[in-house]
């Protein structure tokens, strides 16, 4: 688990600082990709850190996940402590969904910024557009998950499956 929240904080950390170091110079791309690398990193570390999910093999791992996901409770007093754990831990996520509903609707107002910008000075526009791409692709990857629906889904599926489990 942990390598795959490093190995994609790192990935994202790359992207961004690449994109941001050639629209906008060396220093800004080392900041841009560390401080969106460890966001990531952060984010992912938190939902995928359940210690009862890793004791898992694949096959439960889904079932717990399409579980969550539907918003349905595991009956399978097995998998159930490992569905309640996650789902609290996604729940529990660092970044609040208004936030990140703030954050997107920024990403949507630069992105247009940038494509009037690009119409105005094609030279120029497509490469100060592309910080604004990244943000949105790493916006899309990782912060989308945890949307007001889905988080919905995912208390009803830890309350429904605290209640068939009882006190």
């Amino acid at each position: 688990m942990m390598k795959r929240v490093m190995g994609l904080g790192l990935l994202v950390g790359v992207v961004v600082g690449l994109v941001f170091g050639l629209t906008n110079g060396v220093w800004a791309g080392v900041v841009g990709g560390v401080g969106y690398g460890l966001g990531v990193a952060v984010v992912l570390r938190h939902v995928w850190g359940s210690p009862a999910m890793s004791r898992l093999g694949a096959k439960q791992r889904k079932r717990v996940r399409r579980a969550l996901r539907s918003g349905m409770p595991m009956d399978d007093p097995k998998l159930a402590p490992a569905l309640i754990d996650y789902g609290k831990a996604i729940l529990a996520a660092p970044i609040a969904p208004k936030a990140i509903s703030a954050v997107l609707g920024l990403v949507l107002v630069g992105m247009v910024a940038a494509a009037v910008f690009g119409l105005i000075d094609v030279d120029r526009g497509v490469t100060y557009g592309l910080p604004f791409l990244g943000i949105a692709l790493v916006a899309e990857l990782v912060f989308m998950p945890f949307s007001h629906r889905q988080r919905d889904r995912v208390a009803r599926s830890v309350r429904k499956t605290e209640a068939l489990r009882g006190p």
